[in-house]
């Protein structure tokens, strides 16, 4: 794996991802209020009315919550595999990366939190989140 610690991109399983595209995927997750859906393929949210729902169901063929949780999974995967990257390095800039990546990993457990009011009436959906989230609170007392 090839890695560039100076916050420009990183190389992890042959795609390209960089901080700022992780960070500004967890503030995004972290915006997220109960009874919003998100859409993947754009990175947006819908509220969850009648015209929101003909959406996903005609035009958003790919948008479910199955999408919704992979999307937050791997998200929060990258930000894991950047953290061991970042924060026990040498240099106190990428100590400091590491540590924002911390913070927007812990403001974006409001956001993942939202998604079990949203989908309360799927208790299987809801405890996964519950379960993701107890595992990211679990991941980051341990850093």
């Amino acid at each position: 794996m090839a890695v560039d610690l100076s916050m420009k991109t990183f190389v992890i399983d042959g795609g390209q991802h960089s901080v700022q595209d992780i960070i500004s995927k967890l503030k995004f997750i972290s915006t997220i209020k109960p009874g919003e859906k998100i859409d993947v393929a754009t990175l947006s949210v819908q509220p969850d009315t009648i015209i929101g729902r003909l959406y996903r169901t005609i035009l958003a063929r790919g948008e479910s919550r199955t999408a919704t949780l992979e999307f937050i999974r791997q998200t929060l995967g990258e930000a894991f595999d950047m953290i061991s990257l970042y924060i026990n390095h040498e240099d106190a800039f990428s100590r400091q990366v590491g540590m924002m990546i911390v913070s927007a990993l812990s403001v974006a457990k409001s956001g993942i939190m939202g998604l079990t009011e949203t989908y309360k009436d799927d208790r299987m959906f809801v405890s996964r989140v519950e379960i993701l989230v107890g595992t990211l609170e679990a991941k980051i007392a341990n850093i």
